[in-house]
């Protein structure tokens, strides 16, 4: 059991740090946007029902919560608490299409009015594809499941 609670507080310190940076750099980009919210809404949109899915949505609650019990993330004189909304893609799932998933993906970054999204898409062409809707709704993400070299190329192009 011993090995358990250390891998479960490695994975919350990951989290943590990593999401620090990543809401530090998402305020930065999006200041307007997020000065006149009332929160920081972060979006996990992968496929939940997978153990990677799981797990992560779990990391980043628990990541979450320390940084709500800090007082939130500061913005200019107020600080900002982290709320997450997630959806269920599907992605990875036998059957499910990759048109599907992306439709998932858009009405989730408009209809919750996500600032920014952790995890993200579980298959690399949903990922890919992906990329362009996620662009267009200005949206940074931090992708830590769907892994192709060609994401990296995308970004570069």
């Amino acid at each position: 059991m011993g090995m358990e609670k250390e891998r479960i507080v490695a994975k919350r310190k990951f989290w943590h740090k990593y999401l620090l940076v990543f809401i530090s750099i998402v305020t930065i980009l999006t200041a307007t946007d997020t000065q006149a919210a009332e929160e920081i809404i972060l979006g996990v949109a992968t496929s939940l029902t997978l153990l990677e899915g799981r797990e992560s949505i779990n990391a980043v609650k628990m990541a979450v919560d320390e940084i709500n019990a800090k007082g939130g993330v500061r913005m200019g004189e107020k600080r900002l608490p982290v709320r997450i909304e997630s959806i269920d893609l599907r992605d990875a799932l036998p059957g499910v299409s990759r048109s599907d998933a992306l439709g998932r993906l858009e009405k989730f970054i408009v209809d919750k009015k996500i600032h920014a999204i952790v995890v993200g898409p579980f298959r690399s062409e949903v990922l890919l594809a992906g990329m362009d809707i996620i662009a267009r709704h200005r949206v940074p993400l931090l992708g830590t499941i769907a892994m192709s070299p060609a994401s990296d190329a995308k970004i570069l192009k």
